[in-house]
Parts: C-alpha cells; sequence; structure tokens
C-alpha cells in the first residue's frame, strides 16, 4: 500500500471520526437545553469543533458538516427536514471554518516572525477549505443563488445555472428582471425587500418561470445574510422542483371530485323509479365530468340482432325518440355502438368520423325538428369525439351508453373509466324503472278490467229494474259514462 493511499485513509478515518465525536457531544449538549424547545445558553461543542479543525486542519469541516447533518436531521421535523438540515449544518461548517481563519489571520498580525512556508500552509488549506465549501454546494440537489443588497446576483450553483438555461457568467450581476418575466421578478424584489426589512426567513411554494424555459412549481426557502459588521448584505435562496407532488395533488384533487359526483350521480338513480329523472341525472353526471353536447342511450335485442335508440340528448333537448327507427348490428368491426355491443368492451374514439365511415346504417337528427334527416350537419356540429360504453346484464350486453362532443380528443381514459362505474347503476336504475313502469300499466289494466266488470254488473241490474227501454238508456248512459271518462254520447234504439 503506498504512503499516498495511507495519507487518504488516516484522513478518511479522521473526518470519521470528528463527524461521530460532534454527533455524539451533540446529543449530550442537549440535556443542557431549557425545556420544551433546544434553546441553550452554552454551546461546548463550537469550541471543540473549532479545536478539531486548527489541530488536523480544514478538511474536519467535512466531518463537521456530516455530524451537524444527522444532529440536524434527528431534530428537525416537517416535509422540509433536509433542506433545513442541510443549511444547519453547512452554517456550522463556515462557522467553525471562519472561526479557524480569523485565529490565523490574527496569528499572523501578531507574529511577525511567522515563516512564509507557514503562511503558504495556512493559505493552501484555506483554498483547500474553499474547494470543499464549493464541493459541497454543486453536489446538493437544490437550486441555490446569491443577491446583494441591490437585488443583483453574486453566486449561483450549477443547478440554478441550469433551471435557467444560462451559464454563471450570465446570471451574476444580473436582476431578476433580466432572467424572469417583469411580473415575476417584481414579485421576488418585493420578496427581498420584505427579508432585509424584517429579516424574517420566507418559504412558500411559487411558480418558477425562467426566460425562454419552461414554467414549474417550486418549494422555495429564502432568507437574508449579513456582512462581518453584522450589516444585511443580500439574500440567499435555496428552491426545488415540486411540479409532480402538485401534479399528484391536482390529480387527486380531480379524482375525489368525480368519485364524490359519481356516488350523487348513483344515490339519485337508486332514488327514482322515473325513468325520464334517471335519463336526467346520467346527463347532468357526465355535463359535470366532460364535454357532453350529445348523449344516447339505446337497447339492444340479440334476438333481432337490433339496436333501438331509447333516450336522445341533443343541444341541450331531449328528443322524442319514438319515431326513430332501430338500425341493424354491423358486421364485426364495423360501426361504433355495434363494436361495443359485440365486444363488451367501452371505447374511446378521439376521431369518431372516421370511425362512422366504417358503418352502414346511419341517419342524422334535426334537433329542432325532431326529424330524420340525411343532410349533413355543419361544421361546428359534426360529431369527432365519443365515450361508448356497454350496459350489461350479467355477461350479456343489453344497450350501450353514448356521450358525444363536437370537438377532437375530448375525452380521456379517466372520463371512460368513470362513465364505465356509473354505467353498473344505470342498468339497475333503468330495469328497475322499466319493471316498475310495466307493473303500472298492468295495475291500470286491470283496474280498467274490474270498473268494466262493475259497469256491466250495474247495468245488468239496471235492465231488470227498468220497467222500459226508455227507463234503461239512463242507467246504461251513467255507467258507460264513468267508464269512458265521456263528457257526452247518443244511445240509438235498434229499429
Amino acid at each position: 500500500m503506498n504512503k499516498k493511499r495511507l495519507i487518504i485513509i488516516r484522513r478518511s478515518a479522521e473526518i470519521l471520526g470528528v463527524a461521530s465525536l460532534y454527533y455524539i457531544t451533540s446529543r449530550l449538549g442537549f440535556l443542557m437545553a431549557f425545556p420544551p424547545g433546544n434553546f441553550m445558553t452554552l454551546w461546548p461543542l463550537s469550541g471543540l469543533a473549532l479545536m478539531a479543525v486548527l489541530i488536523w486542519g480544514w478538511q474536519m469541516g467535512v466531518g463537521i458538516f456530516i455530524g451537524s447533518l444527522m444532529v440536524s436531521l434527528g431534530t428537525t421535523g416537517g416535509a422540509h427536514a433536509l433542506p433545513v438540515a442541510t443549511a444547519i449544518a453547512a452554517g456550522s461548517t463556515l462557522q467553525v471554518w471562519a472561526g479557524a481563519w480569523l485565529i490565523g489571520y490574527f496569528i499572523k498580525r501578531q507574529s511577525p516572525n511567522t515563516t512564509q512556508e507557514t503562511l503558504g500552509n495556512i493559505e493552501d488549506a484555506l483554498n483547500e477549505s474553499k474547494h470543499l465549501f464549493h464541493l459541497l454546494i454543486e453536489s446538493l440537489p437544490q437550486n441555490i443563488y446569491a443577491k446583494d443588497i441591490n437585488g443583483r446576483f453574486i453566486f449561483a450553483n450549477q443547478h440554478y445555472c441550469v433551471t435557467q438555461g444560462k451559464s454563471l457568467d450570465e446570471i451574476v450581476g444580473k436582476t431578476d428582471f433580466e432572467l424572469h418575466s417583469p411580473e415575476r421578478a417584481e414579485k421576488y424584489r418585493l420578496d427581498d425587500q420584505k427579508m432585509i426589512e424584517t429579516g424574517k426567513t420566507v418559504e412558500a411554494e411559487e411558480v418558477h418561470a425562467p426566460i425562454g424555459e419552461n414554467k414549474f412549481f417550486a418549494q422555495v426557502i429564502k432568507a437574508p445574510f449579513y456582512d462581518s459588521k453584522g450589516q444585511t448584505a443580500g439574500t440567499l435562496g435555496i428552491f426545488w422542483d415540486i411540479t409532480e407532488r402538485k401534479q399528484s395533488e391536482e390529480l387527486l384533487r380531480q379524482q375525489s371530485e368525480q368519485l364524490r359526483i359519481l356516488y350523487d350521480a348513483s344515490q339519485q338513480l337508486n332514488r327514482t323509479l322515473n325513468l325520464n329523472e334517471i335519463y336526467q341525472a346520467i346527463c347532468d353526471f357526465m355535463s359535470s365530468i366532460a364535454s357532453n353536447d350529445g348523449l344516447i342511450i339505446s337497447a339492444f335485442n340479440p334476438e333481432t340482432q337490433r339496436i333501438t335508440c331509447r333516450a336522445y340528448w341533443l343541444d341541450n333537448n331531449w328528443m322524442d325518440v319514438t319515431p326513430f327507427p332501430s338500425i341493424p348490428l354491423e358486421a364485426e368491426g364495423k360501426g361504433t355502438q355495434s363494436i361495443v355491443i359485440r365486444t363488451g368492451q367501452p371505447m374511446l374514439i378521439n376521431d369518431y368520423q372516421t370511425q362512422m365511415k366504417t358503418a352502414q346504417t346511419t341517419y342524422n337528427v334535426n334537433s329542432e325538428t325532431n326529424e330524420i334527416t340525411k343532410e349533413i350537419p355543419s361544421d361546428e356540429e359534426i360529431v369527432r369525439s365519443a365515450l361508448i360504453v356497454p350496459l350489461k346484464t350479467g355477461e350479456t350486453v343489453t344497450g350501450v351508453i353514448q356521450v358525444m362532443s363536437y370537438q377532437l380528443n375530448a375525452y380521456t381514459e379517466n372520463q371512460l373509466q368513470l362513465l364505465e362505474a356509473l354505467a353498473l347503476h344505470i342498468v339497475s336504475a333503468e330495469k328497475n324503472a322499466l319493471l316498475y313502469a310495466q307493473v303500472q300499466a298492468e295495475l291500470n289494466e286491470r283496474k280498467q278490467a274490474e270498473i268494466l266488470q262493475e259497469t256491466v254488473y250495474r247495468i245488468a241490474e239496471s235492465a231488470q229494474a227498468a220497467k222500459s227501454l226508455e227507463d234503461l238508456y239512463p242507467q246504461i248512459q251513467h255507467n258507460i259514462s264513468n267508464v269512458m271518462y265521456a263528457n257526452s254520447f247518443y244511445i240509438r234504439p235498434l229499429a
């Protein structure tokens, strides 16, 4: 093992030893803190750290930084523990290096007999410490910068330069007004002014938008810094990209809102047995989560292989679907609804007209006259995107729901999934409503039959009691009027 490698190993061991000693003595030092916080009037560890640098050299600052970082991470909580702990560790290291430099400077002035070689060693050590500090700042993944009291940049690490899309020479000496939009630069100027006046650190989430670069969300920590006389010398800033986190939060918010709307729609579907109310609830749901220029609910008869329009929402109106003809199921891979019926899978179509060209049977509806027409709609009223979801009973497709938009690429997979989730409730609600309507119709028929039977019975009784046909006619007229709800009618006897 060569001598140089031994020196590196020894130095590394000394640095790790200093880091460990700093951490252990720091934890012991907190025993002198006044509860409930970490406030104390005496911090002996600063002196011990300074002694380590004076005895073993400037490289021990790395050990001090590591030890301080470990201590700070153990006492600092919250979402920004790492940046805060890093700032504290950097401050502790700078403090010790500054103290060692001042002691060296004092000795130099007070000792005329100091040799040139000793001064050279001190200067070399100082340069090495500066180099280590530069490596430390550049190794951090955050954007770091410093501005003077006039708002001109005096330092920026490489991450900041990359973010700005400029070199360090293009940044130093510039103000925010030369690097950002006027509105953004004015905000930064006011932030700096407030920090300088109050001496308080600013922590915020804000949009960062360099000129010529993409804007992004940033977590920012800004603070003033001071010169050797305690006067404010400028401001320091550190920030990092949180765009992905903000997008995740927004996506989660949207999904939560959509799930709430889906829940409300499903509850409304389950509360009514009126088909018109069910269809309106479906339409309102789709209008709240996506573009909804038209909505069609169709039924499919597996025996006849035909598709029948059951409800049609067009241009903010419900069409009368009674005169609309049914259409045959298209061949494999043809049409739009037919594909969904055959595959049982939902479809997101972002180029509807291209897909419609594969269908053999199509027709258009005039939203004003409610008539079937062969006229091609105007360009503003051509369907360009659609969501089509099967309505199933078990594994059997009994219909489809189709939502349409006049815009290209109007829908997303997330919206398709929401409609697919609602389809389960649509099938159940529609089935219950149709069953209810059928039962009501049967009850009405039965009631009418009972009334008719009662009328015939009364007419028979009247016939037995009547003395003549002239006496019988008014009784027949009265009983039949109750059944037929007629205002008047005439009974003519046979000649």
